[in-house]
């Protein structure tokens, strides 16, 4: 039995369906009750909990018989929340499942953590060997909880793996779905010139890596893997691959970087005032400005994972797939893995070229 927390977040419905697919008993730990449903629908074993992880007679319960855990819950930009949320949740929370884990010696523990703990922004490949440089409270609390996970990993008290992954996409995505929309719409516009490098994981492929992660073998030496796609490419060719599959103009217009960012920190500012969710903010402009190309040899090489299919053919997929769905962005991820299922990708990726 291999349990899952977040379970019906993005990430962890499409890891769930992938373990199910596999034969693999899953425990799914979840919030609410629907989302639950959904997940025993798919055949999975299911325990609701509004605060799971700060509950440690549901972690008992839980973790008892698991051969490993996949650690997906998170906090994760959610701009109503304050820094305090995401560390109760980012690191208290992880700290309480992992000390439960070692009580129930359960003898695995697969950690996903983010890119951005080493946030930096040069146009050469990260690896992981990169110091911590997290820029925010988010990217801080995961910091802390990946160093939490790897000291107890160091003490012999459990094995661990650590995943970061590049900038999560694929079907129904709802983060990224908002620029494959504007694109067929025909607004889409850039901050900046749109050379910076973005660098992405199918969600799909994410899974499999994780796959790979709980499976391997014990390791004493690596145990941090960064999980990307092919290669990074410039925001701008990414986009005219994007229009290309919608058959509509490429994006030709650029706002310049410094009042947009200008405008983004004062209109933060403002909305946090009044507790509203700002349109404009920095890390949305830092997304057009910043370059995030990452060295996955490791995960190359360790865990043998290679991306199923090329980048281009990844936007071609996800492209056809919001055209299918009529770019509904609200679909939960347990609808998006029920309606993934239903979409023959292959023939609509066929009528789009």
């Amino acid at each position: 039995m291999y349990v899952i927390t977040g379970a019906n977040g993005y990430t962890g419905a499409f890891l769930a369906v992938h373990l199910l697919n596999q034969n693999i008993p899953v425990r799914a730990l979840v919030r609410r009750e629907q989302e639950g449903k959904k997940l025993q629908a798919l055949g999975a074993e299911v325990i609701v909990s509004p605060s799971y992880l700060h509950d440690i007679s549901i972690l008992e319960l839980a973790l008892q018989n698991a051969k490993g855990i996949y650690h997906i819950a998170a906090a994760f930009r959610n701009l109503k929340e304050d820094e305090d949320q995401y560390y109760q949740t980012n690191v208290v929370g992880t700290k309480n499942l992992i000390d439960i884990a070692c009580k129930m010696k359960v003898p695995r523990i697969v950690y996903c953590s983010t890119n951005g703990v080493c946030a930096t922004n040069a146009r050469k490949l990260v690896d992981t060997k990169a110091p911590y440089s997290p820029n925010d409270y988010y990217q801080r609390s995961k910091m802390e909880a990946e160093q939490l996970v790897l000291q107890y990993s160091n003490r012999g008290l459990i094995d661990a793996r650590v995943i970061r992954p590049a900038m999560i996409y694929g079907p129904g995505d709802a983060r990224l779905g908002k620029i494959f929309k504007l694109v067929h719409q025909g607004r889409f516009f850039y901050i900046g010139k749109g050379d910076a490098l973005v660098h992405f994981i199918d969600v799909r492929d994410l899974a499999k890596a994780f796959l790979k992660a709980m499976e391997l073998p014990s390791i004493t030496e690596e145990k941090v893997f960064l999980i990307a796609n092919e290669r990074p490419m410039p925001l701008k060719e990414c986009v005219d691959i994007i229009a290309d599959c919608y058959q509509v103009s490429q994006p030709r217009l650029n706002l310049p970087i410094m009042p947009t960012m200008f405008t983004a920190k004062l209109c933060e500012a403002v909305c946090k005032t009044l507790k509203l969710v700002p349109p404009l903010y920095p890390r949305r402009v830092e997304f057009f400005t910043k370059n995030r190309a990452f060295d996955t040899a490791a995960g190359d090489k360790i865990l043998c994972f290679t991306p199923k299919q090329s980048a281009i053919d990844e936007l071609q997929e996800i492209a056809a797939f919001y055209q299918k769905v009529e770019f509904n962005l609200s679909l939960s991820p347990l609808d998006i893995v029920k309606e993934f299922r239903t979409v023959s990708l292959s023939k609509a990726v066929t009528n789009l070229r």
